[in-house]
């Protein structure tokens, strides 16, 4: 089949025997004129659709394959128009008129690459003899559809380049579809992973997300420099009795020297049940416990809004009296007046070493004033307690009593 392109681009040398030329000698039979003509007529239509009129390409998007009506062979001169059935792989390559497939390069040699060229846009190209060259990407023009300063261009329906205004000042862009401007809320502070507690900072990198703690944790700071932890609070609830109207309130089998340092009972709301009454302590040992009634020692000093001062101590006592200072003075039964104590203590399950006891105490007398003393206690045998009980002088008590403990550093 003759083609434009099989033609000598030297007039004198197309001389080749109708349909294909126009033989070189001076006469040629009327019946040859009608075929070379015809073949002329078809030769440039076959160029001119291959070079004007898109060829859809078959294949996958690295093997392409393409049917045009020049003649198929792989020689120079040949170029065509194609448009792509699917988007462009890595490095494809293409066959012509089921002919050897040979690699798509652009003009400087290198190879179309992935979604080079999209599905459904067109593409020029022709053989330097070795691999065909695309020479025209002839895809529909861009239209520009922003019209303000701000405005950003996404995809919108069928990947039609569609305009979103600018939005205000502070909000963020949040994916969707479409995509909006929003004003920045917790929805949009995501780290991954995240769980109500979390917090977030800066590691002097990047913002990460800290985990929540555990319950009665803080959270402390490091210093400059350093990232935020959470810690536990020094000072543990161990236990709490809440007594009201009772003979006795105890701290039963609540001690752990091993994780805790020292020791501190907090008394709150204490009020007799009989006017003129003293707080009385005593420990217990074993598990049961047992409560002891003989070896104590206590002190206690201090003074009321009288002016008196009083101060003194005993020893060999059945119990530890903590509101102690000679006579008097002794806890008033009224319910407005509760009084408070605190009781420091330490080791209290070590076998070797005396129980000594660290006592504060505010209160209002039973002769009307408001008293504030400090003390000391001991139980001067050395062994482990296992519980401690407070008690009044005579009468029930009331009150909360709520042991701590001091977490080893």
């Amino acid at each position: 089949m003759t083609d434009i392109r099989t033609w000598n681009q030297t007039d004198a040398s197309n001389t080749a025997a109708a349909p294909a030329g126009w033989p070189l000698s001076s006469v040629m039979f009327p019946n040859d004129v009608p075929g070379s003509g015809r073949a002329m007529m078809g030769a440039g239509a076959r160029y001119i659709a291959d070079n004007t009129i898109p060829i859809l390409t078959t294949g996958t998007s690295t093997a392409y394959a393409v049917t045009i009506a020049q003649a198929a062979t792989l020689a120079t001169p040949l170029s065509f128009m194609v448009k792509w059935h699917v988007a462009t792989g890595a490095a494809p390559t293409i066959a012509v008129n089921g002919l050897t497939a040979k690699n798509i390069k652009w003009a400087n040699g290198t190879a179309v690459a992935a979604n080079d060229f999209a599905i459904n846009t067109y593409a020029w190209m022709f053989y330097d003899g070795t691999q065909f060259i695309v020479s025209t990407n002839m895809a529909p023009p861009f239209l520009n559809p922003m019209t303000t300063a701000g405005d950003i261009i996404y995809g919108g329906a069928s990947g039609v380049p569609t305009r979103l205004a600018a939005g205000t000042s502070a909000q963020v862009l949040t994916g969707g579809s479409p995509p909006v401007w929003q004003a920045v809320n917790g929805t949009q502070i995501r780290m991954g992973s995240d769980a109500q507690g979390d917090v977030y900072y800066y590691n002097g990198t990047n913002v990460v997300r800290l985990g929540a703690g555990t319950a009665g944790q803080r959270l402390t700071t490091g210093g400059a420099s350093a990232n935020p932890s959470w810690a536990s609070d020094r000072w543990v609830s161990l236990g709490i009795t809440n007594a009201a109207g009772a003979a006795s309130a105890t701290l039963v089998a609540l001690f752990d020297d091993t994780k805790y340092s020292r020791y501190a009972i907090e008394i709150t709301g204490l009020v007799p049940a009989t006017d003129a009454t003293d707080l009385y302590m005593l420990v217990g040992t074993g598990g049961t416990p047992t409560y002891i009634t003989a070896n104590y020692n206590y002190s206690g000093a201090g003074a009321g809004d009288d002016g008196v001062y009083s101060g003194a101590g005993a020893t060999s006592q059945a119990q530890m009296l903590v509101n102690y200072a000679s006579t008097g003075p002794h806890l008033s039964n009224g319910s407005s007046t509760a009084a408070d104590a605190t009781i420091l203590f330490s080791n209290p399950q070590t076998t070797g070493t005396d129980k000594i006891f660290d006592t504060r105490i505010t209160f209002k007398s039973s002769a009307g004033h408001y008293i504030k003393l400090t003390g000391m206690g001991a139980y001067t045998v050395t062994g482990a307690i296992t519980a401690i009980k407070f008690l009044m002088s005579s009468g029930n008590i009331t009150g909360s009593f709520q042991l701590l403990g001091l977490l080893k550093a």
